[in-house]
C-alpha cells in the first residue's frame, strides 16, 4: 500500500468522525428544542425527592433533579437549576409549570394541607413514610 492510499484511507476515516460527531449534535440540539417547544402546562404537584448528579474528570459539573408528583399520581422528574434546587424541599405542595418535557417554574403554595396518606417526615426520628403513624416510633402523624 503507498503512502497516498494510507493518507486517503486516513481522510475518510477522520471525514467519518467528524460526520457522526457533527450528527449526534445535531440530533441532541433537535430533542432539546422539540422538548422545550411543547405547550406550556401548570399542574398542582408535591416535590416527592430531590437528587443531584456530580460528573468529574478535567470539568466538574453538578446537575440539579426534582422529582413531582402530579394529582393523577403520575411522577416525573425534572432538571432543575440549583437555586430552584435550593428552595424546594419534600412534602412542598404548589403549582408546577411545565413546557415540553423541561422545568419552567414551581411556585409553592404555603398554606396547603399535605396529605398525611402520602409520604412525609416523621418529626420524632426523622424517617420518612407514609400513612398515619411512623412505623418506627408509632408517632402519630400531626397536620401543622
Amino acid at each position: 500500500m503507498s503512502f497516498y492510499n494510507s493518507f486517503g484511507m486516513l481522510w475518510i476515516f477522520g471525514l467519518l468522525i467528524f460526520l457522526g460527531v457533527l450528527t449526534a449534535v445535531i440530533i441532541i440540539l433537535v430533542k432539546n428544542i422539540v422538548s422545550r417547544s411543547g405547550v406550556e402546562t401548570v399542574s398542582r404537584a408535591v416535590v416527592r425527592a430531590k437528587r443531584t448528579r456530580v460528573t468529574g474528570g478535567e470539568y466538574v459539573g453538578t446537575y440539579y433533579y426534582a422529582t413531582f408528583e402530579l394529582e393523577g399520581g403520575e411522577r416525573v422528574e425534572l432538571s432543575v437549576d440549583g437555586t430552584v434546587y435550593g428552595s424546594l424541599a419534600e412534602g412542598d405542595i404548589g403549582l408546577l409549570k411545565r413546557k415540553g418535557g423541561a422545568f419552567v417554574d414551581f411556585t409553592r403554595d404555603p398554606g396547603a394541607v399535605f396529605d398525611p396518606d402520602g409520604a412525609h417526615k416523621c418529626p420524632a426520628c426523622g424517617a420518612v413514610y407514609e400513612g398515619r403513624v411512623c412505623p418506627y416510633c408509632d408517632t402519630p402523624y400531626m397536620n401543622e
